[in-house]
């Protein structure tokens, strides 16, 4: 079995015995993360005017479903993005699969802002839209498996924490993404953002772009990867390896995976989208920040905390938590009442922290050196396609039809399924590899 292998001593005498050195490699890292989650998720928070401008035959609930449809799109792709990363990180090293992630997102969002409206090219507008949106899912499938098992190889630190420090990279570029449509939405009328000024966002990802990718440059590769490199136990077909040698993990990893991806989705896509009914796009968008920025501070917190008490056992408190959660979401009778939903919104942030602070540690121990990183992509990837971008899809039809409350069945599925699978967390995956 290949264990834990030594720290390249050379990449460790350059960058893990100084305060700067760890700092550049955290910043090259992250960076790329914010970036890409920017760009993917600013399709969301747009989806409003997406919906005028692409899909205008239609009516209001109609258009915003075929909307969140094309989000989820976005999802397809991603199980095959990362076989392709996963192949890259595992075969080349991690940084070079990093810096391809990033170059092909965006100029996949580069030109969504280029692409014309319906009204300009007709139904050939909302086709190339999908498509592009195809191409974006595909180049973030290889960011957050990658960025976690390039710093867990490369850094001394807790895995717990830095996998916390990954997804708040992740919330900090919603964050932004969110603040920039809220900038949109306070500085344009409606009549301009319509016209021209919703490309504005996509436009601005060519500058984040630019400066990711410079960062990524200037880093080094992982220390383990190098060190297996060196030994000479790089794999020819990581994914073919996975499969033969324990499918079962693949498949159980995938299910623990799903707490965090409905909760994530709900969160950053359906409450928005649903407030948007009620409120002004500005307000929507002032919630929608705040609520990010409070993950985005709560979850490496969290993550810090997860090293002391173990990973799995937070995991499974924060499973048992959105199943309380869900039971009080059964009684919610009145889900036009805006302090009530911001509430249920803000609870729903402190439950997903629970869940998602300890997740990336988990994954990064479930596989060995030579096979991770397509291990953890593929994971996260299958999951986030299967229960992530059908969420906000599932949720808008779920209270369409049936009212608010309807969304406890959802968590309470969602948060079993955490439950069942959190026994086979790390330690038992690694023995049974």
């Amino acid at each position: 079995m290949l264990g834990t292998v030594p720290l390249y001593q050379g990449y460790q005498s350059q960058n893990k015995t100084n305060t700067k050195g760890i700092r550049a490699i955290l910043l090259g890292s992250l960076i790329g993360n914010v970036m890409e989650f920017y760009d993917f998720m600013i399709f969301a928070f747009l989806a409003k005017q997406i919906t005028s401008l692409f899909f205008p035959l239609h009516d209001k609930n109609t258009g915003l479903l075929l909307t969140l449809s094309t989000f989820a799109m976005g999802y397809i792709s991603r199980p095959f993005g990362s076989i392709f990363f996963g192949f890259i990180g595992d075969r080349y090293g991690r940084k070079t699969a990093l810096l391809y992630s990033i170059l092909l997102m965006s100029i996949a969002t580069m030109f969504i802002g280029l692409l014309p409206t319906f009204n300009t090219i007709g139904y050939l507008s909302p086709v190339l839209l999908i498509l592009l949106r195809l191409l974006q899912g595909f180049a973030v499938s290889g960011e957050q498996g990658g960025v976690i098992v390039f710093l867990s190889e490369t850094l001394k630190l807790g895995k717990g924490f830095l996998g916390a420090l990954m997804l708040s990279s992740v919330y900090v570029g919603v964050s932004i993404g969110a603040a920039s449509c809220l900038t949109l939405n306070l500085v344009f009328s409606e009549q301009e953002i319509a016209e021209w000024a919703w490309r504005l966002p996509f436009f601005f990802s060519i500058f984040l772009g630019t400066i990711s990718l410079i960062s990524r440059l200037n880093i080094l590769e992982s220390t383990e990867f190098m060190q297996i490199r060196k030994d000479k136990l790089i794999l020819k077909n990581p994914l073919k390896h996975l499969i033969k040698n324990n499918p079962k993990l693949l498949i159980k990893t995938i299910l623990l995976i799903v707490p965090q991806t409905v909760c994530i989705y709900l969160y950053v896509v359906f409450f928005p989208n649903y407030f948007s009914n009620l409120l002004s796009s500005s307000n929507t968008m002032i919630i929608t920040t705040l609520n990010m920025i409070f993950l985005a501070l709560l979850v490496p917190i969290l993550g810090y905390f997860s090293d002391k008490i173990k990973p799995e056992k937070m995991f499974l408190w924060g499973c048992i938590t959105l199943l309380i959660y869900g039971l009080l979401i059964l009684n919610v009778s009145n889900d036009k009442n805006i302090n009530v939903l911001i509430s249920a919104q803000f609870l729903l942030g402190f439950v997903t922290s629970l869940i998602s602070a300890p997740l990336f540690a988990i994954l990064v121990e479930s596989f060995l050196i030579n096979s991770r990183y397509t291990g953890v992509s593929l994971t996260f990837n299958i999951s986030t396609c299967i229960f992530g971008g059908t969420t906000p899809m599932i949720a808008t039809a779920l209270v369409n039809y049936y009212g608010f409350h309807a969304l406890g069945f959802y968590l309470l599925i969602a948060s079993l399924l955490g439950i069942v699978f959190s026994s086979h967390t790390r330690n038992h995956y690694q023995k049974n590899i």
